[in-house]
């Protein structure tokens, strides 16, 4: 009896000592296997780092450092049918985004005018688009009231326009050289009918102030 107690005690103490064995290789494997997919970590793709550019600082150009493909925009004209900026292909375009309820955009507005009056011709063009929701009344009616005589009068509620311009605060400025592209842009009012400001606007678009003739 004794003895058939002793081997019933030798086989539970094997059977427990061969699964602590296999618990144990299983672990191992496992712990394996978790370094080996870490050790192959570093060597698969990352996903990339969302950049976010730092604001444009107002007052300031901000030339590219290479021209930029423009697309193809769209605005109304004054008798509401629609008019594009590659009609002015051929030409150095100074293209205002702006709204009357802008401050600093209502304030430059005369320059502008003045801009085009005295340069705006065959090479040269101010292209003024106004970005009132409510259409072309507020606007026609802000030039008749200051006077505005020699620019063209758009408009463009869209928020597809401005956000394809990256139009995020007003005035806007965008410098366009004869290929359609933009070189530069600014933001806030500026004397544009300076003569300094019209030959850094000219040079940025690898223009002659001379080059602006009717």
């Amino acid at each position: 009896m004794e003895t058939g107690n002793d081997d019933g005690g030798t086989r539970r103490q094997g059977l427990i000592i061969y699964g602590l064995a296999a618990a144990g290789a299983l672990v191992v494997m496992a712990v394996g296997m978790v370094m080996d997919r870490t050790a192959k970590a570093p060597d698969q793709p990352r996903p990339a780092a969302v950049t976010v550019p730092a604001p444009a600082e107002s007052g300031k150009f901000i030339r590219h450092a290479r021209p930029v493909t423009l697309p193809a925009l769209s605005f109304n004209g004054a008798d509401g049918k629609a008019r594009f900026l590659s009609e002015w292909r051929g030409k150095v375009v100074l293209l205002n985004i702006w709204a009357t309820w802008c401050p600093p955009c209502i304030r430059e507005m005369p320059a502008l005018d003045r801009l085009q009056a005295e340069k705006g011709g065959d090479s040269f063009a101010v292209v003024a688009v106004s970005t009132d929701r409510s259409g072309l009344a507020k606007p026609r009616a802000f030039y008749e009231r200051v006077g505005i005589k020699s620019l063209a009068l758009f408009n463009e509620p869209s928020d597809d326009f401005s956000l394809a311009l990256d139009a995020d605060r007003l005035p806007l400025t965008i410098i366009v050289d004869r290929q359609g592209r933009e070189v530069a842009r600014y933001y806030g009012s500026e004397a544009w009918d300076s003569a300094k400001v019209f030959a850094k606007v000219m040079a940025m678009a690898g223009e002659t102030p001379g080059a602006a003739r009717r």
